[in-house]
């Protein structure tokens, strides 16, 4: 279970209040601002690692259509990662939410990273069969969680010229896809909603 509580910009128990500003460019995800922007916090045991949080766009990549929440558990035991998600997609006035899972094969886990795949992700929603392959990765010395999606076969032009689904290009969009996993937000609708973040400088604004 999720949960959220309001942004308190107090001072801490030692009495040093946190350096905070608004971002420069709003984190959105389709027509939502993200309300905070902070790394994700991992869990990390002997076998096993545990995050949460909301996934935002990493460089150059797209943002997610909209919110797109997950919680991940790795046991080296069973050699496996489970990814469990919770979507919003927005279209136009309206959006969707929907639940979804993953699960993950280890490739790699040494000291320094953990890599896992996952050849069987599903296409965008609305979209046609995109064929992807799924890459979490845990950065142990960074403490961060990417995910990379990438096609694993071209796609096909459709021969329906009628089509209301652009398959063809929302497969092309969903690859080469990289986003970092960031701690759990609130999210805004509000044009003029901005993102707080909190740093060791003050932010540029």
């Amino acid at each position: 279970m999720r949960r959220f509580g309001l942004l308190l910009l107090g001072t801490l128990v030692l009495g040093q209040a946190p350096k905070a500003g608004f971002a420069k460019n709003p984190v959105k995800d389709g027509p939502f601002t993200h309300l905070t922007d902070e790394p994700a916090r991992i869990t990390t045991l002997r076998d096993s690692v545990y995050a949460s949080g909301v996934w935002v766009a990493s460089g150059s990549s797209s943002p997610p259509a909209g919110p797109s929440a997950s919680e991940i558990h790795c046991s080296r035991a069973d050699g496996t990662c489970h990814e469990q998600m919770a979507n919003i997609v927005a279209i136009g006035d309206s959006f969707s939410l929907t639940p979804d899972s993953a699960d993950y094969r280890v490739t790699r886990w040494t000291e320094g990273e953990l890599v896992a795949e996952n050849r069987d992700v599903r296409g965008p929603i609305l979209a046609g069969p995109c064929h992807l392959m799924g890459v979490l990765k845990i950065d142990f010395p960074s403490k961060k969680i990417y995910a990379y999606q990438t096609l694993l076969e071209p796609v096909l032009p459709s021969k329906n010229s009628n089509k209301v689904i652009d398959s063809e290009g929302m497969c092309k969009a969903a690859n080469d896809t990289l986003w970092e996993l960031h701690e759990d937000t609130m999210f805004s609708f509000s044009p003029d909603a901005k993102t707080v973040v909190y740093a060791s400088q003050p932010p540029v604004k």
